[in-house]
């Protein structure tokens, strides 16, 4: 038999509400009257990538938005996973044609959407068995991909397509509306959504009725992890090397590569990169724990095995079993040597505690010689991070020629600006950089907080009007 049942979602001033549908009522979660019977459920996600907006949780595109919310399914159900695969928004789909499908459309397959109609989630079934389940998301409403509260981002209103793919779903999986069914529960699938905008444990314990729960499965929040950090900038003498702090938190030890790269910049268009870079690395404390000037001259196997070795043999790594704590790495010149260079933090124990932040001061010029810091996290789950640029305030801790005004910009992994601030008490989330007691004393200094997907990111700090001098940016994973 074959049965296709419709959900829409519409926003109101209630919240978000997430159309309609018959269920068997059990306690809390609610459950639709089918759902997959197959170890996985093969979905073909054809969304593309918007042109006219940068989406700002740092998504890719559309596709990388939707593939997330499949992810965030995944790790909380043993019985069956989202698999996809991605296809061309101009590939034809039809309900029935066999084939679940995600896309924007302007109809239903030829019906009309309705009046603020925003998705539609289409279930065909054989008896109690899905055997089809296509989302069609409305292509006359607006949506970006965000984290968070805020709807409004670049004095433009939109709807969250995370969010919504989401709930739609867990319509796919088999879950209904709790709260249409007299149930009083947070949940991402009561037709009211609210401000939520991930699973909450109703949800989780719906889908693991249906499909069990993995083994050892995560909490829904709070595991997204920062796997790499990294810091390009200038290299001078003095006070003017590059100096970069890292904390560990959690576990016993972690195992990490630290690197410092210079001739290989010059391979990546960097003009001049510092030739023969030193490598040290002190505790909380300052007590020098390594140092490292040529990568081979010690710990070469371990570096190769790290699967990330430089590739210039006047470069320097070192490879720590690191307990909880403080740690800098200072980035000299052999020789008094001086120019561009890379400092690098990587995650090779992912699984055990969590590289919280990483610091680094630099000298500040124009053009290639910004200070850019770079972060890799890992998901599924998503990131709050606190990014700041210093400048006047180091002087008070006896740095000479610190940068007067520094600018701070966050760019995606495909170079898209995501936010800017200039004076910290002009961004309007230095409240909450505040609350996290994170925020800065001089209002020249910049701030950003970013609720981010699983991704690539970079953060440049610039001086107003072109100056220079020395300046610190901070990337704090603050979860």
């Amino acid at each position: 038999m074959r049965k296709s049942n419709s959900r829409f979602s519409t926003f109101l001033v209630l919240g978000w509400l997430f159309g309609f549908a018959w269920a068997e009522a059990v306690s809390g979660y609610v459950l639709e009257d089918s759902h997959w019977l197959t170890p996985t459920i093969q979905m073909r996600v054809q969304l593309g990538g918007p042109t006219d907006i940068v989406l700002a949780d740092g998504s890719l595109d559309w596709n990388a938005s939707i593939e997330n919310a499949m992810e965030l399914w995944n790790e909380q159900m043993a019985g069956t996973q989202f698999t996809w695969t991605v296809a061309p928004p101009t590939t034809p789909a039809a309900d029935g044609d066999g084939i679940s499908s995600m896309q924007f459309s302007d109809t239903v397959y030829g019906d009309d959407f309705g009046e603020n109609v925003l998705a539609i989630t289409l279930i065909d079934a054989n008896g109690n068995a899905n055997t089809e389940t296509d989302i069609l998301f409305n292509s006359a409403n607006s949506f970006n991909s965000y984290r968070g509260f805020d709807t409004i981002f670049n004095g433009v209103s939109y709807f969250d397509i995370h969010r919504i793919a989401l709930h739609e779903l867990g319509h796919s999986l088999g879950l209904d509306h709790p709260d249409d069914f007299g149930q009083t529960v947070n949940a991402i699938m009561n037709a009211h959504v609210s401000l939520l905008y991930g699973l909450q444990a109703d949800d989780i314990n719906g889908v693991v009725a249906l499909y069990g729960a993995p083994p050892n499965p995560p909490s829904p929040v709070g595991n997204a992890q920062i796997v790499q950090l990294s810091t390009r900038g200038s290299v001078g003498t003095g006070d003017e090397v590059m100096i970069g702090g890292f904390i560990i938190e959690g576990g016993t030890s972690k195992k990490v590569i630290i690197r410092a790269i210079g001739p290989s910049l010059t391979a990546a268009g960097v003009a001049g990169a510092l030739q023969n870079p030193i490598l040290e690395l002190h505790d909380g404390a300052g007590v020098l724990v390594q140092s490292n000037d040529d990568w081979r001259d010690s710990q070469e196997q371990e570096i190769i095995d790290s699967t990330v070795p430089p590739t210039d043999d006047l470069e320097s790594a070192i490879v720590a079993d690191l307990t909880p704590g403080n740690y800098t790495a200072i980035v000299s010149g052999a020789e008094s040597g001086t120019g561009v260079a890379l400092v690098e933090v990587y995650d090779l124990e992912p699984d055990n505690g969590k590289l919280a932040n990483i610091s680094t001061r630099a000298h500040v010029d124009t053009g290639d010689n910004a200070l850019i810091g770079g972060f890799i996290i890992k998901g599924p789950q998503s990131q709050r991070n606190v990014i700041r640029a210093l400048g006047p305030s180091l002087s008070s801790s006896g740095v000479t020629g610190a940068l007067p005004n520094p600018m701070l910009d966050l760019y995606n992994g495909n170079g898209g600006l995501l936010q800017s601030n200039d004076d910290f008490n002009s961004n309007t989330d230095a409240k909450t950089i505040r609350a996290y007691g994170l925020g800065l004393d001089n209002d020249y200094e910049s701030g950003l907080y970013f609720e981010a997907a699983p991704g690539n990111f970079t953060a440049v700090v610039r001086g107003a009007n072109d100056s220079s001098g020395i300046a610190l940016v901070e990337i704090y994973g603050v979860d």
